[in-house]
């Protein structure tokens, strides 16, 4: 069973589909597209943070092991 996440506005409830669709578009439109790719990186940057700083790595470090610059690991 899927439960849908909500959002209280001015004392209506809206389904949180429905607030994404209304705010960036439809499914399958540029915006929405463009949100969901930036809300993806979003997520696997923090979750690269947390296993950088479980790993007692700082960026520099990190960088180096990975073969990329410093500057592509901000945090």
């Amino acid at each position: 069973m899927k439960t849908k996440e909500i959002k209280r506005s001015k004392n209506k409830i809206t389904d949180w589909s429905n607030h994404l669709d209304k705010k960036y578009g439809k499914v399958g439109t540029a915006d929405r597209a463009l949100f969901e790719s930036k809300a993806q990186a979003f997520v696997i940057g923090e979750l690269l943070k947390d296993e950088r700083r479980k790993a007692s790595l700082a960026q520099q470090a990190l960088a180096e092991k990975t073969g990329t610059k410093k500057l592509h690991f901000k945090s």
